[in-house]
């Protein structure tokens, strides 16, 4: 019988690779945290930030980052950090929707905002961020760089990761027991 352990959020924050072990299968690992430069040596990435243009600002704690629009013009990474996106409905009720920490990848490619809801991403602390432009990401240059086509394969599995983390958040909050605990019904 295979045996799994898996550590508390708690517990993997400060590795630098999140692991779940199959012990049937002598430890093979099952998932790893991915990040944006996974795989990726760091002179392709100094290269990568020169050919997307790439810039780094710093803020601080209660600044905006980001606002985000429509038009999908840029991906945000946090180098270090913390911030926090929050929505605001059309009523101007307040939501956070998720903690950026780093590593973390935000912008309007992962989210798609709705007309009638305002997402921002504001620092918690002093928070420096890399910003890449989406058509540089999503368009190669001529060179068809591996490590460019390695940065879009991250990022594809840093959004199916995220939506995984998102069903099971609603799937927790869908719990009859949840909803009994919750509403003391």
């Amino acid at each position: 019988m295979a045996q799994e352990f898996l550590l508390q959020k708690s517990q993997i924050n400060d590795l630098p690779e999140k692991i779940c072990y199959n012990l049937e299968k002598g430890g093979n690992m099952m998932e790893r945290h991915i990040t944006l430069f996974t795989d990726i040596l760091p002179e392709e990435q100094e290269r990568m930030r020169v050919c997307f243009h790439a810039r780094e600002d710093i803020f601080r704690n209660g600044e905006t980052i980001m606002e985000y629009s429509r038009s999908m013009n840029k991906i945000g990474l946090v180098l270090y950090g913390r911030a926090i996106l929050y929505c605001c409905d059309e009523e101007g009720n307040e939501y956070m929707i998720d903690e950026l920490k780093k590593d973390a990848v935000f912008g309007e490619p992962f989210l798609l905002p709705a007309d009638s809801q305002h997402y921002y991403v504001t620092a918690e602390e002093e928070t420096k961020v890399m910003f890449i432009d989406y058509d540089h990401v999503i368009k190669r240059c001529e060179k068809a760089c591996h490590h460019h086509s390695q940065m879009v394969s991250n990022l594809l599995q840093m959004a199916a990761m995220q939506s995984r983390q998102q069903m099971e958040r609603i799937y927790v909050l869908s719990r009859t027991t949840t909803k009994k605990n919750y509403w003391h019904i």
